[in-house]
């Protein structure tokens, strides 16, 4: 194998880590970005759901409140029975006793359902807030791995720009600078094998023979003809 391309296939797979490196650190707000929006939704369902339970609890009061009324009323239609002496007044008011009696009822009815809905929803409330504390807590762990991992992927980063910059320095100016185009047209390799004995390992097309022979040769770099990709000889 030619001496040069040696150097660039090591400069390549530096540039490959490099690569890979900076598209996990680039992956790395997105992960963040995904656990905040999971942690908030269940926050804001969490919230919904104490709410709802508040205003079940706020319509169970208000009912109260109805029977109360209802309960005052009647003992002042009772006073006023009591004092009345006219038999007509006596038996109206003796009617909104009967329908005031009738109120409470279907209103304490209302509110015993109320309170089964409200003891129901006070359970999941209890559920839900341990199930929203643990992924609190699990979240937070996991931010915190984010972070170490952030710092060791920016440490490897800088670690695998220093060494791609001190091969490339070692090698031929004009050749380092077609390797970049490539790579950076390609998007994954500039240098790969030779397949099954003809065929390019970038873009798998079967090669020239001379493109084959000068990969054996292992003269001057050779080219694939279809992808531009340089090519070498395993043995």
């Amino acid at each position: 194998m030619l001496p040069v391309l040696q150097s660039l296939l090591i400069l390549q797979d530096r540039d490959v880590k490099l690569r890979r490196t900076e598209k996990e650190l680039a992956h790395l707000p997105i992960e963040e970005k995904a656990i905040g929006d999971k942690l908030h939704a269940q926050l804001t369902e969490f919230n919904a759901l104490k709410l709802r339970t508040q205003h079940l609890e706020s319509e169970r009061k208000d009912l109260d409140n109805q029977v109360l009324a209802k309960k005052t009323n009647i003992a002042k239609y009772k006073a006023q029975q009591f004092e009345t002496r006219n038999n007509d007044q006596f038996q109206a008011l003796n009617t909104e006793i009967d329908r005031a009696e009738k109120s409470i009822i279907l209103l304490e009815d209302q509110e015993l359902e109320l309170m089964e809905k409200y003891e129901l929803a006070q359970k999941d409330v209890a559920t839900e807030s341990v199930r929203v504390k643990e992924f609190e807590k699990a979240a937070l762990t996991r931010k915190a791995d984010l972070s170490l991992k952030k710092t060791s992927l920016e440490s490897l980063k800088q670690q695998a720009e220093k060494e791609a910059a001190e091969l490339a320095s070692q090698i031929d100016p004009i050749e380092v600078g077609k390797y970049r185009r490539l790579l950076a047209s390609k998007g994954d390799v500039a240098i790969v094998p030779v397949e099954n004995g003809a065929n390019c390992g970038g873009c798998h097309m079967k090669l020239t023979q001379q493109t084959v022979h000068n990969a054996k040769a292992a003269v001057k770099l050779a080219t694939c003809e279809n992808c531009g990709r340089f090519v070498y000889w395993v043995a």
